[in-house]
């Protein structure tokens, strides 16, 4: 039977497969749901918390960059990869469309972009994983002997962070008190999958079909055993009595 609340947490690849939805009709916003049930407690470490937010601030300025470049396209008659007539400012105020001309402010778009990340953070209640209990001379022997995340030798020195991030969850749980982590990351996965206490899955689907299968057979416990109290009561009854 699973005990609620479970331990949670997920790799970077996640965030990035759900195209950085954190709205509520998001597949991410039913860990909202969850936490706020009290079914899970949502665990992130630190690395993964700010290549979050490189992300978020990255994507930020591509979209910026974007529109600024649209912008000059369109008054210059760059229409449907065609170069046509140039366009006046005039025209597009006339037909409402100004609205596209506008130089976006990258700086309060960056800004934005995390504040839209540490507010999900906040609604999670997210705790963060530090490095403080992590053994690197571990890491380092995982390193030197190929070992995962390090099997790779072309990437080696850049799987360090995904090294340390699973230090870092094998070093804040135990058998008494597991995390299902949730990762796409074959050799990040493959570093906990000789960790016992550390249940992998590629996705919070994955994850949240789990817990709705035991939600399912708590309330079928639980209804069988309403059923019955009115029996239970019978037989108290007639042993006290």
């Amino acid at each position: 039977m699973l005990k609620f609340p479970v331990n949670v947490t997920f790799d970077t690849n996640i965030f990035d497969d759900c195209q950085m939805d954190l709205s509520e009709n998001s597949t991410f916003y039913q860990l909202v749901r969850y936490a706020q049930q009290g079914k899970i407690k949502v665990y992130v470490s630190n690395i993964v918390y700010q290549e979050m937010k490189q992300h978020c601030i990255e994507y930020s300025e591509k979209v910026c960059a974007k529109i600024k470049r649209t912008g000059k396209d369109i008054l210059k008659g760059k229409l449907e990869d065609k170069t046509g007539h140039r366009i006046s400012k005039a025209f597009i105020d006339a037909i409402d469309l100004s609205y596209i001309l506008r130089t976006p402010d990258e700086e309060s778009a960056k800004h934005l972009s995390e504040r839209y990340l540490s507010d999900f953070f906040e609604k999670i209640h997210v705790e963060m994983l530090d490095s403080q209990d992590v053994n690197v001379d571990s890491i380092f022997d995982s390193y030197f002997q190929k070992k995962p995340p390090f099997e790779n030798s072309d990437k080696k020195k850049s799987e360090f962070p995904d090294a340390v991030i699973a230090a870092q969850i094998q070093a804040a749980f135990d058998e008494e008190n597991p995390v299902y982590v949730v990762s796409k990351d074959n050799g990040f996965t493959k570093a906990l999958s000789e960790c016992p206490y550390c249940l992998v899955y590629s996705s919070l689907n994955d994850l949240f079909k789990m817990i709705t299968e035991h939600e399912d057979e708590c309330d079928a416990i639980k209804s069988f055993i309403t059923s019955k109290l009115s029996d239970i009561q019978i037989i108290i009854d007639h042993f006290l009595f």
